[in-house]
Parts: C-alpha cells; sequence; structure tokens
C-alpha cells in the first residue's frame, strides 16, 4: 500500500484488503478514477472485479484503504458519508515527517472509531 501511495502522491490512491476475521491476507490497488488531490472514487470495473474474487477465494472485504496525500490522518466527513461498506475498516494513509502513516476506523451509526493496526507476521497485517 505505501508504495503505492507514494507513487500517487499528490493524488489520492486507493484500494482493498481481504483477508478472514480481520487478519489480511492480500491487498488489491484499484485506480482512483477520480484523479483528484482531495477525492477517490474507485474504478467500478476493477472493484467488482475484486469483489468477485473475494468471493471466490471464500475470502470477506477486511478494508477499503485511501490516501489523504494533504492531511488529514483520519476519515473526512465525505469519506464517512460515501462509505458503503460498513462491515469492512477505514485505513486513511497521511503522510508524517518524512513517510507515510496509516490509521484504521471502523464506521457504525455513521460514528467514527478508530481501531489499531497490528503486524501479526511478515507480508499479514490484522486489526
Amino acid at each position: 500500500m505505501v508504495g503505492q501511495v507514494r507513487e500517487a502522491y499528490p493524488r489520492e490512491a486507493c484500494g482493498v484488503l481481504a483477508g478472514e476475521g480481520d487478519v489480511v491476507k492480500w491487498v488489491q490497488p484499484i485506480t482512483n478514477v477520480e484523479d483528484s488531490r482531495n477525492r477517490f472514487r474507485m474504478d467500478p470495473q476493477e472493484q467488482l472485479d475484486v469483489l468477485l474474487r473475494i468471493e471466490d477465494e471464500g475470502l470477506q472485504l477486511t478494508a477499503i484503504y485511501h490516501s489523504h496525500p494533504h492531511g488529514p490522518s483520519d476519515l473526512s466527513v465525505s469519506d464517512v458519508k460515501g462509505a458503503a461498506y460498513l462491515e469492512a475498516a477505514y485505513l486513511v494513509w497521511s503522510p508524517a515527517a518524512q513517510e507515510w502513516s496509516c490509521k484504521a476506523f471502523i464506521i457504525e451509526h455513521n460514528a467514527v472509531r478508530e481501531i489499531p493496526i497490528h503486524i501479526a507476521t511478515k507480508g499479514t497485517l490484522s486489526g
């Protein structure tokens, strides 16, 4: 993910994480068709293809991520209003000093709650 957000800078990057429960099995970058510095909208065909792959592999949509290249490090009001998969966590990548950092959130009843991100093993994230 961090490679994609760096490459997309100064525009927002986006994608999804698939897994079992709160353990991520794989990450799939998706094209931001907005090509914007402050908005993202996943390419509809790529998004559909990824959701079908998740289903075919018997996995779950674990999280949706995007970057805020110019801040803030939290979900924006438009992020919360546009959230379509409330069963998934929402990750926001933002620049912090010389590096990128990531925060994870759950949206419940239009309320946003930050949740921890844990590196379980090399290449596997869990929340």
